[in-house]
């Protein structure tokens, strides 16, 4: 259960907190108060990708944090220990989105990925939004429907992974029957590139310490030049014979005869002197340096030529040189198999068969499932759309079964009789909006307003099979009133009995439920500062009544819009 929403700098928001209990919980606020930027937010520290717009002008950074008592969710709990994140009954998801660029992931205090952090959340909040209603026409969202409703998400990722399993043998058989006709021709191919790899050898996890061998020779190579030629430098070669410091001495010397012709020469000579003296030692000094140099040019040599090779057969083959034993593994299997095509042609046939049984065991308990699952479902549907307003309809779900091939047009394929990746049937949606009439796609038959009601009916009825404790439903009621409107409210406060339900509702009749009010409000913010303001009020009773009454009637609250609201209040009590 969230029972703290603390959201910093985020959007038109400076610092709001939202302490949360239990129960049904209400937000309500005239249109553009910013009430959806609680939905954003929270998404966004349960791990929705995050962009540094959403941070408030003027602020470096934007920190969001939902803190959840998870003392009964034990999902969450093994998840947590499983990956050493546990802190007692609480789990406090942090988010920091920053102005400039990125977004850091914190869970009870420790940095994780964006991954981990949505991870986590999945299990601990279900968030229903107002534009779910626009998916419910796509196919693929009508199966998922039925198949959580079902309960056999996990056979169908099963049967998704034995289908792609599946066409990846058959795409490798087929290979294998086209290439027979070049099987020689790829034979010696093949031959020669193995021969010429298996003779120079690569070794596993080679390439990482001959580059790292490369990289430390060549320094010491470099830098047994450069001390070389310093030391030829300062003490001479064939070329130069002497060294630097003799031919000081030399200098020395005519300085000293000079003084004996005339006086004013010995405090140079005294320098020179001193600077010879530092010369020896210098040369002492570089010989030793020069001497702990240890360059193996046996080893070096070696080195270059593995390390030439290396680069050489990786340009040849195509591939970085750290693939290159990757690429020898690959072509010793295809090597095997052009030399044995008969032997692999029945064991790839084989794995297909075993596959092809494995697939239809799956879509035959899939389809059972879908069967069975789908008149019930149908028939919740049905009631639930017509005590929304619309008392003629029936809602029915549609499947057709459509076995293909395994490779369509292929007749000596090896499996008949596969269908798609998610089983064997294709499922569609259809619904009357009036008696007798015969059902019809919901792309064809349903307004906006049927289309909403129709999605709410069904997020209500899959909602009770949530297996988290938090559901949130942002403004799901548009496009209803009326009565209509006081049944969703009804809904969703039975709904609330067993689970904490967070609802923002521009419906009168829908917040009266509320066992708990809050109202948003965009303020403009002091005259210096002209920004507006998002701020979130825990209203009382008779904040709530007044907050219903304005619903109702407008800002100018009167004896009406207030007996109306207190009736309203009276009437969902008996719920």
């Amino acid at each position: 259960m969230l029972t703290c929403l603390h959201i910093k700098d985020f959007a038109i928001a400076d610092d709001i907190k939202l302490d949360l209990g239990d129960g049904l919980s209400i937000i309500t606020g005239e249109t553009g108060a910013g009430k959806s930027i609680i939905i954003k937010a929270l998404g966004l520290v349960l791990g929705q990708r995050a962009e540094p717009g959403v941070v408030k002008h003027g602020c470096k950074r934007a920190e969001i944090q939902a803190i959840f008592d998870i003392s009964k969710n034990k999902a969450v709990a093994g998840l947590l220990a499983e990956q050493e994140l546990d802190e007692d009954k609480e789990c406090q998801l942090r988010r920091v989105i920053n102005a400039e660029s990125g977004s850091k992931a914190y869970i009870n205090g420790r940095m994780v990925t964006a991954g981990m952090l949505r991870k986590v959340g999945e299990l601990l909040i279900d968030i229903h939004g107002q534009h779910e209603h626009q998916s419910l026409l796509r196919a693929d969202t009508q199966r998922e429907l039925l198949d959580k409703y079902a309960g056999i998400n996990q056979q169908v990722s099963q049967i998704r992974h034995c289908y792609h399993k599946l066409q990846q043998y058959i795409t490798q058989l087929n290979q294998l029957r086209s290439d027979s006709s070049r099987a020689h021709e790829k034979l010696d191919f093949l031959q020669f590139q193995v021969d010429e790899l298996s003779k120079f050898s690569p070794q596993e996890n080679e390439w990482p310490k001959l580059y790292n061998n490369h990289q430390r020779i060549h320094h010491q190579a470099e830098l047994a030049a450069l001390v070389k030629k310093a030391e030829q430098t300062l003490m001479g070669d064939e070329s130069s014979q002497a060294s630097l410091s003799s031919k000081l001495g030399l200098v020395i010397s005519e300085l000293d005869r000079a003084h004996a012709i005339a006086s004013g020469f010995t405090d140079i000579s005294d320098v020179l002197r001193e600077a010879q003296t530092l010369l020896i030692e210098s040369e002492t000094s570089l010989q030793h340096a020069a001497e702990s140099i240890d360059l193996d040019e046996g080893e070096l040599e070696q080195i270059e030529q593995r390390y030439a090779a290396y680069m050489e057969l990786a340009r040849k083959h195509r591939v970085e040189p750290e693939q290159l034993y990757d690429t020898y593994q690959v072509l010793l299997s295809e090597l095997e198999i052009a030399e044995n095509p008969e032997q692999n042609e029945h064991a790839l046939s084989g794995e297909i068969q075993a596959l092809g049984t494995q697939y239809a065991e799956l879509a035959k308990t899939i389809s059972q499932k879908r069967v069975s699952h789908a008149q019930k479902l149908s028939k919740a549907i049905t009631l639930a759309i017509q005590s929304l307003a619309m008392e003629g309809g029936e809602f029915n779900i549609v499947l057709q079964t459509t076995p293909g091939s395994s490779n369509p047009g292929d007749e000596n394929s090896p499996v008949s009789g596969i269908g798609r990746e998610t089983g064997m049937e294709s499922i569609s949606f259809e619904v009357s909006t009036n008696t007798g009439m015969p059902g019809m796609p919901l792309s064809r038959v349903a307004s906006g307003g049927e289309l909403s009601r129709i999605s709410l009916a069904i997020q209500l009825i899959l909602s009770d099979l949530a297996t988290v404790n938090s559901l949130v439903f942002d403004e799901v009621d548009v496009g209803v009133g009326g009565k209509t409107a006081a049944i969703i409210g009804k809904m969703l406060a039975q709904l609330a009995q067993n689970r904490q339900i967070l609802c923002i509702t521009h419906l009168p009749q829908v917040a009266a439920y509320g066992t708990r009010h809050y109202h948003a409000n965009k303020q403009q913010g002091k005259q210096q500062e002209k920004q507006v303001k998002l701020s979130i009020e825990a209203l009382d009773e008779s904040g709530k009544i007044n907050e219903i009454a304005r619903m109702v009637g407008g800002e100018n609250l009167s004896d009406e819009s207030l007996a109306h609201a207190r009736s309203l209040i009276a009437d969902s009590i008996t719920v």
